[in-house]
């Protein structure tokens, strides 16, 4: 622990008894939870006091890939633990499967819960809100898309049968009577 750390006892910002710490980071009873790794990057209890202080500074973590990039951290709504403190905006859709607000970030479409998502560049086409609409609501119509040779084709999205995310499908070109 660092000296500042070993000053005051750290408070659990949701009901505000002391945290109990563990070689896994440090917890509360009533439920709260902050793992002292997060994608490889050590969280030191004075960096949690500055995150409970809304004042958390940017730190170097490693996705699950193995790239660096670089995220603050915040307390969920309900102070019960650490969340990246991702930009998003509400897409003002409802996510198919659990009903909640789908938000849409720098990459993706994902609800809350990220019981639904999908990528916002699928196949070389960047998916809009308004697309994403009709897409939730079965009426996609075509979409240009790029393979991956570069060579543009026509398709097709539409909800996964779990409603978790997306799936392609192709235009059948055939005209009734047509062999090829």
């Amino acid at each position: 622990m660092t000296d500042k750390a070993e000053e005051e006892k750290l408070a659990c910002p949701s009901c505000g008894k002391p945290l109990t710490e563990d070689e896994g980071g440090w917890h509360c009873e009533c439920g709260f939870r902050a793992y002292r790794t997060m994608r490889g990057t050590e969280i030191t209890p004075d960096e949690l006091m500055k995150i409970f202080a809304g004042q958390g500074s940017e730190l170097s973590f490693t996705s699950k890939a193995g790239h660096p990039y670089k995220q603050k951290l915040k307390l969920s709504d309900d102070k019960k633990k650490l969340l990246f403190d991702i930009h998003s905006e509400d897409t003002g859709l409802n996510c198919p499967k659990c009903g909640k607000p789908v938000l849409e970030y720098e990459k993706e479409f994902s609800c809350e819960d990220h019981d639904f998502r999908c990528w916002k560049n699928t196949r070389g086409h960047l998916i809009t809100r308004d697309e994403l609409a009709a897409i939730l609501e079965g009426k996609c119509g075509e979409l240009g898309f790029t393979s991956k040779a570069g060579k543009p084709y026509k398709g097709t999205l539409k909800l996964s049968a779990d409603k978790t995310g997306l799936d392609f499908a192709f235009i059948d070109r055939k005209k009734d009577g047509d062999t090829k």
